[in-house]
């Protein structure tokens, strides 16, 4: 959605009026009360370092700077902008948008940096030798690409055969908690051990995981499970 599709929707919106903060702050907004407030309205705020994230990528994949929204959303639609991770979380390319794109490579490197300063001491040196940064920007081999129109994307072969993939099945199936990554569990200090650990119970998600962040193949005894409160 851009920026102007956005300021459309909040003029035109029943329930807040223009230049209302959100969420409406109970020390200030004495306008109504607290059972008043359109609570169900969903808070939209500009990513946090969108633009430069966007540059970033741009230029990693040789677009012009001044290239239009419409432009970009086009080469992610013709399956020319993408990003070969081979998440199997990100949409369909013909569903899919530049901000999809970006938004998908921003978290998976905030996902890096954070597990970064998660690792307990004695992993400070060298945390790549057990979790890859494949999402980085600076790397030779950037994930995020512009194909040329007649190029295939290639991407990481995180398939597993059908008998791990029914064992894992049946093991996230029997279990009410999300499933964690014993590899990330382990190499996290206990203190910094959250929800944040957790994955989809999804065998794909797990499968992906477990291949593009730590190279090895999925199997029943690299899933555990943890209850956390936050």
């Amino acid at each position: 959605m851009s920026a102007r599709d956005i300021c459309t929707h909040w003029r035109e919106h029943p329930l807040l009026k223009w230049n209302d903060s959100w969420p409406p702050n109970e020390h200030s907004d004495c306008r109504r009360r607290a059972s008043e407030w359109p609570k169900s309205l969903p808070w939209v705020a500009a990513m946090r370092d969108g633009e430069k994230h966007t540059k970033s990528a741009m230029i990693t994949v040789g677009l012009a700077e001044d290239t239009s929204h419409t432009e970009l959303d086009q080469l992610v639609r013709d399956g020319r902008w993408v990003c070969t991770c081979g998440d199997p979380r990100l949409p369909p390319v013909q569903d899919s948008s530049w901000g999809i794109l970006i938004s998908h490579d921003v978290a998976e490197q905030a996902w890096y940096t954070q597990h970064r300063y998660s690792l307990p001491i004695y992993h400070r040196g060298c945390p790549v030798d057990e979790v890859l940064s494949n999402h980085s920007l600076r790397s030779t081999d950037a994930c995020l690409k512009l194909l040329d129109p007649d190029d295939e994307p290639k991407y990481p072969d995180y398939k597993v055969e059908q008998s791990v993939v029914d064992e894992v099945a049946a093991v996230i199936a029997g279990r009410d908690n999300p499933p964690i990554c014993k590899i990330c569990y382990n190499m996290t200090k206990d203190n910094s051990r959250s929800k944040s650990l957790y994955l989809l119970k999804d065998v794909n998600v797990l499968a992906h995981h477990i291949k593009t962040k730590h190279d090895v193949q999925l199997t029943k005894d690299l899933i555990i499970f943890q209850y956390f409160r936050y």
